[in-house]
């Protein structure tokens, strides 16, 4: 448990390069992405087949956009507010937890916007499916928000950071041989 919470908290080695951001995120992403699909498919109710699909073939393409979209649209807007709003007044669980929402506040918003765009042309086989982008889109953006602040905090950003921090170590002694 004493792991857990370093992790929790963030008392744990960050991204400090450019290549251990893409590394970072990554992480983030993949958790990310696999999580969300699942808590949309199952709010939508999705069926086996079509949630199988979605995770085959949906899931790796917006996974790369949305650490695309990570690394070079919001990477200097997040890492501003973090830098300059809540590292100088937060720590620990509180820093942890405005980092989180900080993320979830640019990621989700857009992130959910693609994925009800793209939901929503799957589901009618043709563009005429975005007439309802709108309503489905205001419709899912609050559970969005929700439960990923929930999943980012407790699950997979404990679960990014631990990966990180084991590939950081196993680089380390690669280089020490």
């Amino acid at each position: 448990m004493r792991s857990y919470h370093r992790y929790l908290i963030g008392h744990c080695p960050m991204p400090q390069s450019f290549k251990q951001s893409v590394l970072f995120t990554l992480f983030m992403a993949v958790g990310m992405g696999v999580c969300m699909i699942s808590i949309v498919g199952i709010v939508t109710s999705m069926t086996l087949p079509e949630y199988l699909f979605i995770l085959t073939h949906v899931v790796p393409v917006m996974i790369l956009v949305g650490a695309s979209i990570r690394l070079f649209l919001f990477e200097k807007p997040i890492g501003a507010i973090i830098g300059r709003v809540l590292a100088p007044r937060f720590r620990g669980l509180q820093l942890s937890l405005g980092i989180v929402l900080t993320n979830v506040a640019f990621m989700a918003t857009i992130m959910c916007a693609l994925g009800t765009a793209v939901s929503c042309v799957l589901m009618s086989q043709s563009l005429s499916g975005l007439s309802t982008f709108a309503s489905s889109y205001l419709g899912i953006l609050p559970i969005i928000y929700i439960s990923a602040t929930i999943v980012s905090f407790f699950i997979v950003g404990p679960c990014a950071k631990m990966l990180f921090s084991k590939a950081l170590e196993l680089r380390q002694k690669m280089l020490a041989a």
